[in-house]
């Protein structure tokens, strides 16, 4: 498997984009960034402040400035397709992904003491709605909006560089490739 310079994955929340990206990170010794860090401006115990568009672009153009990176994240934003090298799309199904999600929660005290039962919650209802709602044209150019058929109509226009994987095993396989 060969693995270009900046590499985009993106996929619905819980479908492993941030495993994923750390290990290609590791494995090709290249930058990792999660877009949840270009969007927000992080606080203690996991709160965090939006940034506004201008703050968030600046951040964003920095990064894709550089020559070699890995940015993970929900997000889908055009310049991040375009100037990708390789896009990798998570698609899992919805169980997989609601399974992951509260398999973290579950497993890891952290993510309990910090996000607690009722966010989680809100997060699995979030999910859901990335994987069943129809796109609101409206927010087609909205790069903080997620849903699955919107990506699946994005990356048509990059299929000469866009790997899609379905399920957990692809993922996995995909990783033994590099």
């Amino acid at each position: 498997m060969t693995i270009k310079g900046r590499i985009y994955v993106i996929g619905p929340s819980g479908s492993g984009k941030t495993y994923l990206a750390k290990i290609i990170s590791k494995h090709f010794d290249i930058p990792h960034t999660n877009l949840d860090y270009v969007f927000y401006d992080h606080k203690v115990a996991k709160s965090r402040d939006e940034v506004s568009d201008e703050e968030w672009k600046r951040r964003l153009n920095k990064l894709i400035e550089e020559d070699d990176w890995v940015i993970e994240g929900v997000n889908p934003i055009n310049e991040v397709f375009e100037i990708a090298d390789q896009i990798i799309f998570l698609r899992l199904n919805i169980i997989e992904t609601l399974v992951s999600q509260w398999k973290r929660y579950l497993t890891d005290e952290k993510q309990r003491r910090e996000h607690g039962f009722i966010n989680n919650l809100k997060l699995s209802r979030y999910l859901i709605k990335q994987h069943t709602e129809e796109e609101n044209l409206l927010k087609s150019d909205d790069p903080k909006y997620f849903r699955i058929r919107k990506v699946d109509r994005i990356i048509k226009k990059y299929s000469n560089k866009t790997v899609i994987l379905n399920s957990r095993n692809e993922v996995n396989k995909f990783i033994e490739t590099l």
